[in-house]
């Protein structure tokens, strides 16, 4: 049987306000490095997709495609080539196409969720309660914990 080694990841617990002064910034440093890296690393992506979209179609079968849509042989490129051919399965029903043109063109519905707080109604609450504050009122009603 092999043995199962511990590993001890304590040290990686210690929350940032109990270490001292140097080790913050020596995770600050580092996490600042890593994070400058990435942003890098996202900006050259995409310099590199912006330059593909921005290349001429090289296919005849899809230049002729586009042509018959009203795009003229120096306007058409990868990015129009790429759009239409999404269009072209969204008009063949293409759920996941049609809302890649919605949201590419801008009309994305918001994703929102509405708090709505639940109403008191007077009519719930005896009668011999009502002679206070309604706030300091404690019904099961007004206690319940129910997300509408």
């Amino acid at each position: 049987m092999q043995e199962k080694k511990k590993i001890n990841n304590g040290i990686n617990l210690i929350p940032l306000n109990k270490r001292t002064k140097s080790e913050q910034r020596e995770i600050a440093k580092k996490g600042g490095i890593e994070s400058g890296k990435i942003r890098r690393e996202k900006k050259q992506m995409k310099e590199i997709v912006n330059d593909l979209f921005s290349k001429p179609v090289t296919n005849q079968k899809i230049i002729d495609k586009l042509k018959t849509l009203g795009y003229k042989d120096d306007e058409i490129t990868n990015q129009i080539a790429i759009t239409s051919s999404a269009f072209f399965k969204a008009l063949k029903g293409d759920i996941k196409a049609m809302e890649f043109l919605r949201d590419t063109a801008g009309q994305k519905p918001k994703d929102e969720i509405a708090i709505v707080e639940v109403p008191k109604i007077l009519d719930d609450i005896p009668d011999n309660k009502i002679n206070g504050d309604i706030n300091d009122i404690k019904t099961e009603w007004n206690n319940s914990t129910s997300l509408l």
